[in-house]
């Protein structure tokens, strides 16, 4: 079976894995300007020869619409939800919602036809939990191939699925991947460096700098408007049987519950409104990949007093030289992992009552995390419901996306009260 043979099977399999409906994601990425210099275009001199400002209003001619939806407003080109729902397996952590334009059939870079500088600007916008904005360049070999850049800002649980795992939070991604149905589609180059959204200087500039003597891609990115470039990345080839490639710029809203779900299967609080008396005992379940051990944030809010906090603390993994503020405090494994507080202060400080009444936290594995919370001694508020929990990686949440989250209604009394997803 030919290369060609083999892309044709590996488009018609992509094209069934975009679904004909759109998950219910709202996404809108502006982009402001796109250049490119040198090549088939003109001399690498540092005068892009290809500029297009999306003023006019009027899609193309130089992109096309490929996939979701798309169009020119504000003197800048979005790529905005509704999308299209695809899955690659072996590439992607989950499925995703995209919008894409392409520069088309033409080729747009020609291998033998000297370097080229490609980038794009982006004004300034937040990039929502588990999203992202692509510049790709796109090639046809032994499968298709993407290579290029990106800006996302994944919450814990999907950098942590990412292969290699990322850092949660906004990053810059240089990335290389290969979509064959036939011998396996593979990411084969991922590579990130963190960043803050709130240290730019917009607008934020994604470049790539295709070498034609190597035939590689190095990606940069500037956070100054264009003053001074990073390029912390490993040169990426430009693998091509024509010798072309064509440019690909695209929004991606990564599927999944966002944040994902606690499910609080019964939570019954006592002695309400007395200092230093309050108890509380949870049953809940969450998914991810904790096993105990691990460093955590755990926060329990009334969401109907205003988001009054009943706990906050940040447990540490005591695995690790952490100092204990009572010799019996921290993690034991066994049928499950447990955490014990005898010392209701949490290190590094230790000061007393920063436990605020945390006695044990319990996890058990069987496929999901079946977690029992207890707290006595503590100085709980009258309850007015519902009760919400979160379950963070240290310190977060890293975005809006980030964590397990979930509420339950609650019954309530001045003294006590009972919560359940169940009612």
């Amino acid at each position: 079976m030919t290369p060609r043979q083999i892309t044709a099977i590996a488009l018609g399999a992509s094209l069934l894995l975009a679904g004909g409906s759109a998950r219910a994601d709202v996404y809108d990425y502006a982009i402001d300007r796109f250049e490119a210099d040198g090549n088939l275009h003109g001399p690498k001199d540092g005068t892009p020869d290809v500029v297009e400002e999306f003023d006019d209003g009027v899609a193309g001619p130089l992109f096309s619409p490929i996939a979701g939806s798309s169009g020119e407003s504000g003197g800048a080109l979005h790529l905005h939800s509704p999308g299209i729902l695809i899955a690659i397996p072996g590439v992607t952590p989950t499925a995703f919602e995209t919008s894409a334009v392409t520069s088309g059939a033409a080729p747009f870079l020609q291998v033998g036809s000297g370097d080229m500088v490609l980038r794009i600007a982006l004004p300034e916008q937040a990039i929502a939990g588990n999203d992202g904005v692509n510049l790709l360049l796109t090639t046809v070999g032994e499968g298709i191939y993407y290579t290029g850049i990106s800006i996302v800002n994944y919450n814990s649980a999907l950098a942590e699925r990412s292969d290699p795992p990322i850092t949660p939070g906004v990053s810059i991604l240089s990335h290389r991947e290969e979509i064959n149905y036939l011998t396996g589609n593979q990411q084969l180059v991922l590579e990130h460096a963190p960043i803050d959204l709130g240290a730019v200087t917009w607008p934020l500039i994604l470049e790539l700098r295709y070498d034609d003597a190597a035939e590689t891609v190095t990606t940069a990115y500037s956070l100054d408007g264009g003053a001074t470039f990073a390029t912390p990345f490993t040169a990426l080839p430009l693998e091509s049987d024509d010798g072309t490639a064509s440019v690909y710029l695209a929004a991606v809203a990564n599927e999944g519950e966002c944040p994902a779900g606690v499910a609080i299967k019964k939570a019954t609080l006592k002695r309400l409104d007395q200092p230093g008396r309050g108890a509380l005992a949870m049953r809940a379940t969450f998914g991810g990949n904790h096993r105990g051990y691990e460093p955590m944030r755990v926060v329990i809010t009334d969401e109907g007093a205003g988001g009054a906090t009943l706990l906050d603390v940040n447990l540490p993994d005591t695995l690790i030289a952490t100092p204990k503020c009572d010799p019996r405090d921290g993690w034991s494994g066994g049928n499950g992992y447990h955490y014990r507080n005898y010392s209701n202060a949490l290190p590094p400080d230790c000061i007393p009552g920063s436990a605020q009444g945390l006695e044990s936290i319990d996890f058990k594995w069987t496929g999901i995390n079946r977690v029992k919370l207890k707290m006595k001694h503590a100085s709980l508020p009258a309850i007015v419901g519902p009760l919400q929990v979160g379950v963070y990686g240290p310190g977060g949440p890293v975005n809006e996306c980030d964590g397990f989250v979930g509420q339950a209604d609650c019954i309530a009394t001045p003294n006590r009260a009972k919560c359940s997803i169940d009612y």
